[in-house]
């Protein structure tokens, strides 16, 4: 009978895990000058401690991950500056506690790939 209550414990605390795991935090939204595009910037199953931080970049039908190294501290929009150059193209950068800023641009058409590493 013990046996039984510690495995579903068990079962409850990896359920727990795994939802925030994959639990999305929304950092930022940012919509182009008229509001014809939109940019979300969300942290995807933040655990603390010294992992990096998984964000992704939506726009209306694209999104790409990248890895932000903050030294274990959670993401916030200050983490995160959109620059809209015009209504399809903007430039998104990532800072992070122990890295570099990396600058993505965007260029919402019919590209592809609509996100491109600058640095």
């Amino acid at each position: 009978m013990c046996f039984t209550l510690f495995n579903l414990n068990s079962n409850r605390y990896m359920g727990n895990i795994y939802e925030e795991l994959n639990e999305e935090t929304v950092l930022l939204i940012s919509e182009s000058p008229n509001a014809t595009n939109t940019i979300e910037v969300v942290e995807k199953g933040y655990v603390g401690g010294e992992t990096d931080s998984k964000v992704i970049i939506k726009s209306q039908d694209n999104s790409i991950e990248r890895r932000v190294l903050n030294d274990g501290y959670r993401l916030e929009s200050s983490n995160i500056i959109v620059e809209w150059i015009n209504e399809q193209e903007a430039y998104i950068t990532l800072f992070g506690k122990k890295q570099e800023p990396e600058i993505k641009e965007f260029r919402e058409s019919e590209l592809e790939t609509p996100f491109i590493v600058l640095e």
